[in-house]
């Protein structure tokens, strides 16, 4: 049995002064009594994917719970209408998502060994005092949640370009005597793939590129009703008990704020599948003929199939921002797959193959089901591999290996879900699950696992991790990139190595020298530049350097410190150099920036006696001017760390105090910065602070 909870969000232009929450759950136990789901979490994750992405909620303002039992889930709706009443408190219309996956029955939802009773439940949720509840059950006779509301429909859905809407909504996919089913096929449960692909914009029967909440009921009615009728559990009727009061469409998603917009041409027609470089099914809807179809996607790489009555695909990459236009010209015919027929003649299934003359084509690679393993002390070739392919030089397969392809020079697939290993090249040319190992070079497409190379790696789209003695470059990572050089186009993870080039990074870049057009994470390095950084020109002055100049760069929080700065002496002149690293926190117009930094002071003339380090942390608060000048002030504390020969003295005129005694003594004083800021700062609203 699947449940989900989802309180919905209204979406529209006049919304500024409003925050939306969610909390998403998924419990694939039920309890001892109760086969365990596979897919209750997943649903969850999804929903919580897409609200994020389309339905205007921040992934700060969403809870994920994860087999929570009643007792976390009480604390977890607890904490999501402390989160609203904070947004009311403030003056601000508050909306909430809640979205829960798992077991129930005709009594109440089903949590590990407890039971949570729908009235009970209902009593929580009218607590949250959100302006607008859409509570979507998608479970097992879940229409009991709603039994005795006989389906009733108070006027909802009046179209107003403003929102005044208030009250809840309950959507169900089943009736109280029920089934609700989940599937393999689309690892999830038909009716929350049904309404996740009507979200994404399969429901704009209007063509507005907005999702209201009745366009996505009747979608998700029909496209689970269309799914379920011939399946084992029975056809799946959706119900709904709604009582919304006020005006303003009640609007779930909105095209106009995804990443990246898939757009089908009115030509096409027939069923669409779509799925993401992981295999994971996104989207599964029917595209009727004569109408523009348009969804709302991540950046990305896909795969489109269309049934018109033959089978077509399509592959395309999404960047951000993209609205890419699909028609039927763009699909290529695809051979469709051969499967046993129950009862038909038995196949003759090779286990088996060798050859000493290449190149040779085996039996096992013909695409028979079952498990083979082909041997060559040449040339490898197989149409497909649905075992083991392994040769002295090379092993091809034009179609996909699911298992283990191994060479002892080159290695090639079309597809990939194993192990693909090979000294001088590793190559997949389509989607690939699993390791794949070159110790010369590892190329693929799209590859979901851990790609290794000795030299070269490189992969279009890469989910898990990648690296090399030489070089990783990916164009969509999301994942760990470990090398001496690492090049990803968009990243969400870590880069580890010497150097990190990035374009746009949702992670953090650890290196000597990291260089970003966007970074939203945090930055360690030498040198490290980013197009969005805190970069910044300084001229200050301090008891230690009466005249300074200073270099900031980095990250948007995390920063770099480089300064040179001179002291004049009556009998000699110093000259000092900063290195350290510090934090930029903004504040509107005032910002603290809090750093640690080594110095290094050298007599003038130089000579090698008279050097000393000392160690300074500085606390120091600024105000911009005028964009883009600020000014700043702030104390220091500082301590002579290391002598070299010399005395110790170290250059300032404040007063000095000292730890320990004798060979353990530590000379330490307090000093005070002023200076001024060239570039560099921005108001904290343009950060998106806090973060």
């Amino acid at each position: 049995m699947i449940l989900s909870l989802a309180l919905g969000v209204a979406l529209t232009d006049a919304s500024a002064a409003t925050q939306r929450f969610a909390l998403l759950a998924g419990a694939n136990d039920g309890g001892p009594d109760r086969v365990t789901l596979r897919y209750a979490v997943s649903d969850a994750e999804a929903v919580a994917e897409v609200l994020q992405e389309m339905g205007g909620v921040r992934p700060t303002d969403t809870l994920l719970l994860v087999e929570p039992d009643r007792q976390e889930l009480d604390a977890g709706l607890s904490q999501l209408a402390a989160m609203v009443e904070d947004a009311r408190a403030s003056g601000d219309r508050a909306e909430v998502v809640i979205y829960y996956s798992g077991h129930s029955d005709e009594h109440g939802l089903l949590l590990g060994g407890t039971r949570y009773p729908y009235d009970e439940l209902r009593g929580t949720l009218d607590t949250i005092p959100a302006d607008v509840r859409v509570v979507v059950v998608d479970a097992c006779a879940s229409g009991a949640l709603v039994r005795g509301k006989g389906g009733v429909h108070r006027p909802p859905f009046l179209v107003d370009e403003s929102v005044e809407v208030t009250g809840y909504a309950y959507l169900t996919s089943a009736s109280a005597d029920e089934a609700a089913q989940e599937a393999d096929r689309i690892q999830g449960s038909y009716f929350t793939q049904a309404l996740i692909s009507g979200l994404r914009g399969g429901a704009d029967a209007s063509g507005d590129r907005r999702v209201t909440l009745n366009e996505a009921y009747q979608f998700a009615y029909t496209e689970t009703l269309s799914a379920t009728e011939r399946t084992l559990g029975g056809a799946q009727h959706a119900n709904y008990d709604i009582r919304l009061a006020g005006t303003g469409d009640l609007v779930m998603t909105d095209l106009s704020s995804t990443g990246a917009v898939l757009a089908f041409g009115a030509d096409l027609e027939g069923r669409l599948t779509i799925r993401d470089d992981e295999g994971h099914l996104v989207a599964e809807l029917v595209k009727p003929a004569g109408r523009p179809l348009e969804l709302g996607l991540a950046a990305g790489r896909y795969r489109i199939m269309l049934d018109d009555g033959r089978l077509r695909e399509a592959e395309v990459i999404l960047s951000k921002g993209d609205t890419l236009n699909l028609t039927r010209a763009d699909f290529v015919s695809v051979p469709v797959e051969v499967t046993a027929m129950r009862g038909g003649a038995p196949v003759d299934e090779p286990w088996f193959g060798l050859t000493i003359v290449p190149p040779v084509t085996f039996a096992a690679g013909q695409g028979v089901p079952g498990r083979a393993i082909d041997l060559a002390l040449g040339v490898a070739l197989a149409e497909q591999v649905n075992g083991a392919q392994v040769s002295v030089v090379g092993s091809i397969t034009t179609g996909d290996v699911r298992g283990v392809q191994l060479a002892a020079a080159f290695a090639t697939a079309a597809g990939m879900r194993g192990l693909q290993a090979a000294p001088a090249l590793a190559l997949v040319y389509g989607p690939a699950e699993g390791l794949q190992a070159g110790a010369g070079m590892a190329l693929s497409q799209s590859l979901r696992g851990v790609q290794l190379a000795g030299g070269l790696s490189i992969a279009g789209s890469m989910r898990g991790l990648q690296s090399a003695g030489g070089i990783t470059v990916a164009g969509d990572m999301k994942g760990v990139q470990g090398a001496p050089i690492n090049i990803a186009k968009q990243m969400d993870g870590v880069q580890l190595g010497v150097v990190n080039i990035g374009g746009e990074v949702d992670g953090a870049q650890i290196g000597v020298i990291n260089v970003a057009r966007d970074v939203d994470g945090p930055v360690i390095g030498i040198l490290s530049f980013h197009a969005n950084g805190y970069n910044s020109f300084q001229l200050s002055a301090s008891e230690a350097d009466l005249a300074n100049v200073g270099f900031t760069y980095g990250g948007k929080r995390l920063y770099t410190l480089l300064q040179f700065g001179y002291y004049p002496n009556d009998d000699d002149a110093r000259f000092n150099t900063w290195l350290g690293f510090g934090v930029h926190t903004p504040m509107q117009r005032l910002y603290v920036d809090v750093d640690a930094s080594a110095g290094q002071a050298q007599s003038i003339p130089f000579v090698a006696d008279t050097q000393a380090l000392a160690v300074r942390v500085r606390g120091l608060v600024g105000l911009r001017v005028i964009d883009p000048i600020a000014i700043y002030a702030g104390p220091s504390l500082n301590m002579l760390a290391v002598q070299f020969d010399g005395p110790t003295e170290y250059p300032t005129r404040l007063p000095k105090f000292s730890m320990g005694a004798g060979d353990a003594e530590v000379p330490w004083w307090i000093g005070l910065t002023i200076g001024a800021r060239f570039g560099g700062g921005r108001p904290a609203e343009l950060l998106n602070a806090p973060e």
